[in-house]
């Protein structure tokens, strides 16, 4: 997810940069015909450079998230690598952002899902079964032990009166350690304090459970505004951006009020880049804390 949301914001910073470029050359050549002071060109060229500083720091982290996923997966890290995954989207409208809410509204039922589903509560809940019957298997030495045989002979020198000759036996045999130097007492007291200690820890395990989910909601519903509010940003920014490109190429306005919106524009774009793909992130987050990350 951070390579995709990486790879975004290098978009953005290339885009940018194309778009300031080409400025640039309609301000050199309106200076050269006189309708542009050189001032402007100054300022412009300071803006292309910015771009270009901030598309080579944009490119620098992109590769650098590339490489960590390389080297976290065990790939040659001597090769280039492409990272794509087209079920993610950074296109969030209003309808998913509802679907999202209402998913995830009920938290008992999350909860129990939670607890069906994560394999470290059902490895808990398992190892708390097993003290249990630890605990009654150690109270067993307690008990006698009662045992039993039975068996039946033929024999005879001729195969054919091998039955004149039989014999029958049983028996029941009963053992009970009377004094064993308190090594059952001690079992049992030490199966009991594994039992309780898996017990505490069951429960503890199911607290931190139920708070993860209900951080991972607030997480997922702060997310949410946030891209609410970068999509409302975004959008204000851009019409912002028009309308001082128009006025700065029609002469009534100023290259500074141009340029104060083209930095509110991109800003506001690498705000939405980021707000959607940390939504994305906190999606998964509660998807893992529910145990049902694909």
């Amino acid at each position: 997810l951070d390579i995709l949301r990486q790879e975004q914001l290098v978009k953005v910073a290339e885009e940018n940069l194309k778009r300031d470029q080409q400025q640039l050359q309609r301000i050199t050549e309106s200076n050269r015909v006189g309708a542009l002071s050189l001032a402007d060109v100054y300022r412009q060229q300071s803006q292309v450079a910015s771009d270009e500083l901030l598309l080579i720091n944009e490119q620098n982290s992109y590769n650098k998230a590339k490489a960590d996923l390389a080297a976290l997966i065990g790939l040659d890290m001597s090769l280039e690598y492409l990272f794509h995954d087209p079920t993610i989207t950074n296109k969030i409208d209003s309808l998913e952002m509802y679907s999202e809410r209402e998913k995830y509204k009920d938290i008992d039922n999350l909860i129990n899902r939670a607890l069906a589903s994560r394999p470290d509560y059902l490895a808990a809940r398992e190892n708390k079964r097993s003290t249990d019957a630890s605990v009654t298997a150690a109270w067993g030495g307690y008990i006698p032990s009662i045992s039993t045989s039975a068996s039946y002979y033929l024999s005879n020198e001729k195969l054919s009166k091998i039955k004149d000759n039989r014999s029958i036996s049983w028996g029941i045999g009963l053992r009970w350690n009377i004094f064993d130097g308190f090594l059952t007492n001690q079992t049992v007291q030490t199966a009991i304090v594994n039992q309780k200690n898996a017990e505490e820890n069951l429960k503890q395990l199911e607290r931190n459970i139920v708070v993860e989910i209900k951080n991972a909601i607030l997480d997922l519903e702060s997310r949410l505004k946030q891209v609410e509010v970068s999509q409302k940003g975004m959008q204000s920014a851009s019409e912002d951006y028009k309308i001082a490109e128009e006025r700065y190429n029609l002469g009534a306005g100023t290259l500074l009020d141009l340029l104060t919106a083209h930095a509110g524009y991109v800003n506001a774009q690498a705000n939405n880049i980021n707000a959607v793909y940390f939504y994305i992130t906190a999606k998964k987050n509660l998807d893992y804390v529910l145990g049902e990350l694909k």
